[in-house]
């Protein structure tokens, strides 16, 4: 745990003569097959990329290959929670050979060992912090890193699949600084007609937005969601509407199935949003009730880049969106609720500018006031 800190701290001039031995002793943990070693190390050269940048870029051809495939090992260390439930069924009867149902409601509970899933954890980290941090000189594993994370994204712990939804925005960006875009990007009713990226971040690009659709489609679990909601932001940020954008035979048109997935988070019934409290009961939980914190403002957050990227041509969706975000500014929501909202109000009226915002004050200003 202490060169990679003492890296950061001490800066690259001074830390640079001891970059290959510490590499040295990466290389030689990456050997032993120990979980939580391998673990460790992953975090280790984590944070000696983000210490050394450019300069670890002569190690990544022997490190990236092995990270890779690692992680992906560590994906097919799965379990078939059905088969073994019923190879365990007898577990579930008391002594009288009668179901107790008071004690398991019918279920059998597994102690999993997680030294797999942490290691793969950290060689995601290790993954992310590489292809952000080398400016672009990861492009080349691309095809390996996409395949690593699309099968990261199907594994059945929301915590690794939220650590794959991190490295989406960093390969965009790998791949930008490899291949830099024709030129930079306007809101998307300044568009000339035709995509300012060139090919290759062109491919990444749709590649990393159909990974975070599929990962609002049929993620259950509003962690993982709420960190592809940060990975579609960061990408906007990055590219712009591009990433709201799909190439048909009839040009460039909106993703309104994206879109869509947006304001089904906005309404609370998205895939993720379906697991209802303890609590709630059948009715869901009460309308005073606080929102998920993480999730919700993540997605308040994306709304507003969204907007600064769209310009003009976001309105006809902030006409469906605006109502759901002012529900959470109502008095009888919580503080937490009523604060993401006026942010989320304030964001989308910086963004827009006063012009194209003037139609909705009638709905906004009872709100600020």
């Amino acid at each position: 745990d202490g060169p990679a800190p003492t890296a950061l701290a001490a800066g690259r001039a001074l830390s640079q003569p001891y970059l290959d031995l510490c590499m040295a002793a990466c290389s030689h943990n990456l050997q032993t097959g120990d979980e939580e070693l391998t673990e460790y190390t992953f975090v280790f050269m984590a944070n000696l990329v983000k210490a050394f940048g450019t300069r670890f870029n002569r190690f990544l051809p022997e490190l990236m290959p092995g990270i890779t495939t690692a992680v992906k090992d560590a994906n097919s260390a799965s379990f078939d929670f059905e088969a073994m439930q019923s190879q365990y069924a007898h577990l579930l009867e008391d002594e009288e050979g009668d179901e107790d149902e008071e004690l398991n409601e019918g279920n059998v509970v597994f102690k999993v060992h997680t030294g797999v899933m942490d290691m793969q954890h950290a060689g995601l980290a290790a993954i992310r912090d590489s292809v952000g941090h080398t400016q672009g000189a990861c492009a080349p594993y691309t095809a390996e890193v996409l395949e690593t994370v699309t099968e990261c994204l199907k594994a059945w712990t929301a915590h690794i699949r939220g650590a794959a939804s991190e490295c989406l925005a960093p390969i965009v960006q790998c791949s930008m600084a490899a291949y830099p875009p024709v030129r930079e990007w306007q809101p998307a009713e300044h568009l000339r007609g035709d995509f300012a990226l060139q090919e290759h971040t062109r491919e990444v690009l749709r590649c990393c937005i159909e990974l975070i659709q599929m990962s609002f489609e049929s993620d259950g679990e509003r962690d993982s969601v709420a960190a592809s909601v940060i990975a579609l932001k960061d990408i906007l940020e990055l590219v712009g509407p591009y990433a709201m954008m799909v190439e048909t035979d009839q040009g460039i048109q909106m993703n309104n199935a994206l879109m869509e997935h947006v304001l089904s988070l906005l309404r609370g019934d998205a895939e993720c949003q379906q697991i209802l409290d303890e609590d709630a009961g059948a009715e869901g939980p009460p309308e005073d009730a606080d929102h998920d914190s993480v999730l919700m403002d993540s997605v308040a957050d994306l709304v507003a880049v969204v907007a600064k990227c769209l310009g003009g041509s976001f309105l006809p969706y902030l006409d469906v969106m605006l109502p759901h975000i002012l529900t959470f500014s109502e008095p009888k929501r919580p503080y937490s609720d009523r604060s993401m909202a006026l942010g989320c109000i304030g964001e989308l009226l910086l963004n827009l500018g006063t012009d194209l915002c003037q139609q909705y004050s009638g709905q906004l200003l009872p709100v600020i006031r």
